[in-house]
């Protein structure tokens, strides 16, 4: 948005920037929150990390750790900074690649002495990482009532779309393999709640995208029981 038309206002641009950047910054605040508060219920630690990759194929030489770059050593790729801004670059915003980070979930023993599993289940888990895409989720779903909060109500729910994806170092895939129902329920509430939120713009696309994400999971538990 470089502009109030067609032609390139700096002013508006910079002013524009700022603004959509402190909205991402509060999504973002409000996804890590979320986590930390879960991981905490459950007796663990989440820390967030940006998605990044440490290979660039699938072979041991291709391991990216001590690589030299104009003399910097670079362990990592950080994929969650660099694909979001070509993606807007190179389709002058009309693409939003928002996977962005994911947290990492470590135990705090001592607070789980009085639990049943000393160790952290893989549904835990699979729960703590969902508590993100889910409260931006309901974040969207109820600013989208209020008028003026168009811009965040987009930004959550796009946020809350691609940690959906079953991408290694994303949220979709430690709650997939965590439990599988519960991805499942997850990404049909989500996709159809933000789906009918777009279509419909009514607090009703949340009731539906519950009806629609109930019947996936009995679908599932009856097919795979």
């Amino acid at each position: 948005q470089w502009g109030s038309g067609p032609a390139f206002e700096l002013g508006t641009g910079l002013v524009n920037l700022i603004r959509l950047s402190i909205l991402s910054a509060i999504a973002l605040l409000v996804y890590l929150i979320s986590h930390k508060l879960i991981a905490r219920n459950y007796g663990c630690g989440s820390t967030f990390r940006i998605w990044s990759i440490k290979r660039f194929w699938f072979t041991k030489r291709a391991k990216i750790k001590n690589t030299k770059i104009f003399g910097i050593k670079i362990n990592s790729i950080k994929i969650g900074i660099i694909l979001p801004l070509l993606f807007s670059f190179f389709s002058n915003g009309l693409l939003k690649f928002c996977a962005v980070g994911s947290s990492e979930i470590s135990e705090i023993k001592l607070a789980r002495t009085k639990r049943q599993f000393k160790q952290v289940t893989d549904f835990e888990i699979a729960i703590i990482h969902f508590a993100g895409p889910l409260t931006l989720t309901l974040l969207a779903l109820i600013l989208n009532i209020i008028p003026g909060f168009s811009d965040l109500v987009k930004i959550s729910y796009y946020i809350a779309i691609f940690a959906m994806v079953p991408l290694a170092g994303l949220d979709g895939t430690k709650i997939f393999f965590g439990s599988a129902p519960l991805y499942l329920f997850g990404i049909t509430f989500i996709i159809f709640s933000i789906a009918l939120l777009i279509l419909t713009n009514s607090l009703s696309a949340l009731v539906f995208g519950l009806i629609a994400a109930v019947i996936s999971l009995l679908f599932f538990i009856y097919k795979f029981r």
